[in-house]
């Protein structure tokens, strides 16, 4: 398991600060080394979220997975400059620049995946809802 692997009861490790379009973005990157894992997996967070709300699912897929999550501008510890643009089109654009920082080549989990050009055909879409 990789040492900065959260539990369920604590948050996410300090982020690997990522600069996309000239803005400080939150990243993270957990689980087993490349050459152990069953593949890598990127989670987004929905609007006015943050990754913190994927630990717990990170904490379980991350046994077998490499697990990549952001925090989009604007949101959780990524910048909250009002200069950034935060609308769809310009988060989707920084998600694109984030497959090809990561080298990333597994599935992803984000309501905006029709809004990004994607490298590979294993696309999940999933909308988790707060209400329980």
């Amino acid at each position: 398991m990789h040492p900065a692997m959260p539990d369920s009861r604590r948050p996410l490790p300090d982020p690997t600060v990522v600069h996309l379009d000239g803005v400080p973005v939150a990243t993270w990157v957990l689980g087993p080394d490349p050459d152990a894992c069953a593949g890598d997996l990127v989670i987004c967070h929905g609007t006015p979220w943050s990754a913190a709300l994927w630990t717990e699912l990170t904490v379980a897929l991350s046994e077998r997975w490499r697990v990549h999550l952001w925090d989009m501008p604007g949101y959780g510890r990524s910048s909250r400059d009002p200069s950034a643009a935060l609308g769809l089109r310009a988060q989707a654009s920084r998600l694109a620049d984030l497959f090809a920082h990561w080298a990333w080549n597994g599935p992803v989990c984000s309501p905006m995946t029709s809004a990004v050009p994607s490298p590979s055909a294993r696309i999940f879409v999933t909308a988790p809802s707060s209400r329980r």
